[in-house]
């Protein structure tokens, strides 16, 4: 239940107030600590992005090759003649270069 409320926090809160609720958490024994520190990383905003890059890598069906040829379309200048899509093909080919992992 503690890790809901801060992802709850995570979402809603702060920053200001995150980072006061993260530095008020106490030490505690080995056990938890590691609790402790799994909240920290949530009130900071790393677990979110590690599921939300989790989330996009599992459900990536991008056709590799179409955004390969419209790259080579692109650099070829024959896209030109399409201004509209243009930008939208070159930010998905560069997005998903980020995401090799997938």
């Amino acid at each position: 239940m503690a890790y809901q409320l801060a992802f709850d926090l995570e979402n809603n809160a702060t920053q200001i107030y995150l980072t006061k609720v993260a530095a008020a958490l106490p030490t505690g024994s080995e056990t938890l600590q590691v609790k402790y520190d799994k909240v920290k990383s949530i009130l900071s905003g790393k677990e979110t992005i590690k599921l939300q890059l989790e989330f996009l890598c599992k459900n990536n069906h991008t056709d590799m090759l179409i955004l390969k040829n419209s790259k080579v379309e692109s650099s070829l200048g024959k896209s030109s003649k399409q201004p509209p899509c243009r930008p939208v093909r070159t930010y998905a080919y560069f997005f998903f270069l980020l995401l090799p992992n997938c």
